[in-house]
């Protein structure tokens, strides 16, 4: 009987490594979102440059 009460208690340390594996998990999905949007802000920079190039060729 104690033997199993003893295999509910985690090991030293198990539940901060959950926490940091949690966390990394929430970093990558910040990450993620914010990815498309920054490439779509550099196209747009990439656009007005080049109809700003256009306009002084004309």
């Amino acid at each position: 009987m104690t033997h199993t009460a003893n295999n509910l208690i985690p090991a030293p340390g198990k539940f901060r490594s959950a926490l940091a594996v949690a966390g990394a998990f929430l970093e990558s999905l910040d990450y993620v979102s914010d990815y498309p949007l920054n490439r779509i802000e550099r196209l747009e920079r990439v656009v007005a440059q080049l109809k700003e190039e256009l306009r002084q060729r004309t």
